[in-house]
């Protein structure tokens, strides 16, 4: 195992001193190989761009007692491979293939508010994967793209793509459409 480059290290302060810009770098520089790592393994790229989330989640959780004995690369890929390798068992056993925090929230959003218009109608759900529901959900909260991305910790360019294929999914053009139609299904 290599140590850090000082631009690893550099980043690993930022990061530890709450730098958005930091965290921002460091999907930027590794969230494409590691969803092309985990297609590779034939996953889905829904389910990849999940388990790199999942990832990055797992990354910052354990940051405070990162030893710093590997590259950041290194250490990534090696807690991505663990998430595959959970998840491929889950799918082995029946399992859902959301993982079971992304897949809970996914299903709070969708079932909040039923009186109060805020949930995302079945005719819709049924459309879109679990990753375009929580973009529609945060284009229907009035965020930008660089806030989605923020808020999801994927790329701008990932979330430009989920809005694409939602947007191709429920047969419309441009975002002010789909809200649209959100909000004439939720009638």
């Amino acid at each position: 195992m290599s140590e850090l480059s000082q631009g690893e290290q550099y980043l690993i302060d930022q990061i530890r001193a709450g730098s958005a810009e930091g965290w921002s770098q460091l999907v930027e520089r590794f969230e494409g190989r590691l969803i092309a790592f985990a297609t590779s393994r034939s996953i889905k790229r829904a389910d990849a761009e999940d388990l790199v989330q999942e990832t990055f989640v797992k990354f910052l959780g354990g940051l405070p007692t990162y030893r710093e004995e590997a590259s950041l690369e290194t250490y990534l890929f090696m807690i991505l491979r663990r998430r595959i390798i959970d998840f491929l068992r889950g799918v082995a056993r029946g399992e859902a293939a959301l993982s079971g925090a992304v897949a809970r929230r996914l299903l709070e959003q969708v079932r909040e508010g039923g009186g109060r218009s805020s949930g995302v109608p079945d005719s819709i759900a049924a459309r879109l994967s679990a990753r375009e529901l929580e973009v529609l959900l945060l284009l229907d909260d009035h965020l930008a793209t660089d806030e989605i991305a923020k808020r999801l910790f994927i790329s701008e360019h990932t979330v430009r793509s989920h809005v694409k294929s939602l947007l191709r999914k429920l047969g419309v053009s441009s975002r002010r459409e789909a809200l649209e139609a959100l909000s004439t299904a939720r009638r």
